[in-house]
């Protein structure tokens, strides 16, 4: 299904001429307080908050996925799968979508999917490990920095080409030429809780015909967002990562020697 989308000037603007208010004529407009009347910058205010609110509620939805890749190389541990190109940041990968898809190469294959507990627990000491083809990929905790990061498993040998599939992260809206987050067949319900906000805030009175709508067109969106049936697919990720026990030793994966042993829960 391909997706068409507005921009946030667009649908603000929207709103403020259906109820009489005048419209940013600028996309710096966002940025600029002096350039913009009180509804206005209530505006950009309500639909960055309305934007988030929803990009978490509705994260299960097919317009909240994005595919992307990245390359690794023979000296780096952790990687950023956000690649500069991207309109949005991703987080909340999901499990099963990770392949290498190097070209011409001999070992394309998914990656195994393990949280950061599992891959510690398994290896102990991964600094002390050889370097070779990366089978697992694991999601970093968060650090403070607002960055999201993988580990892949060995640490890769060389440059490889991964391919994998996450969910789009609300961003702050700084310029009216930023994307939407929500399509533009779904992007009234956007529109409708921008104008019962803005009614709200002008204490009109008329906010409480919107809000039952409001409520209902969300349950509309989510219903048809999450796609059929055969779609949605269930995924456990409760993986152990491979480990060799030799009494009460333990012995890392060394992959110059060592044989990758089956994916096993």
């Amino acid at each position: 299904m391909g997706y068409g989308y507005s921009t946030a000037r667009e649908l603000a603007n929207k709103v403020l001429l259906g109820m009489g208010m005048s419209p940013m004529l600028n996309d710096t407009d966002f940025s600029v307080l002096s350039a913009t009347d009180n509804y206005q910058r209530q505006s950009i205010v309500f639909l960055e908050q309305i934007q988030k609110r929803f990009a978490l509620n509705c994260n299960s939805s097919r317009f909240m996925q994005r595919k992307f890749t990245f390359t690794t190389n023979a000296i780096d541990t952790q990687y950023e799968p956000d690649p500069t190109n991207q309109l949005f940041p991703i987080e909340g990968f999901k499990p099963n979508s990770f392949f290498n898809v190097t070209a011409s190469g001999a070992n394309n294959q998914r990656l195994h999917v393990a949280t950061w507990s599992q891959w510690r627990q398994a290896y102990p000491r991964p600094d002390e490990m050889a370097r070779g083809f990366p089978n697992w990929l694991i999601p970093v905790p968060e650090d403070g920095t607002d960055t999201v990061k993988v580990v892949l498993f060995p640490y890769p040998a060389g440059v490889y080409t991964i391919e994998g599939q996450g969910r789009i992260e609300a961003p702050d809206l700084t310029s009216g030429a930023q994307q939407l987050l929500f399509p533009k067949h779904y992007e009234h319900l956007l529109f409708t809780y921008l104008k019962m906000f803005l009614e709200q805030s002008i204490n009109e009175g008329r906010q409480a015909d919107w809000e039952a709508m409001a409520a209902q067109i969300f349950q509309e969106v989510m219903r048809d967002a999450l796609g059929a049936e055969e779609e949605v697919e269930q995924i456990d990720i409760g993986i152990q990562l491979w480990r060799r026990h030799s009494d009460d030793s333990r012995r890392d994966y060394n992959p110059a020697t060592d044989t990758v042993p089956p994916f096993s829960p």
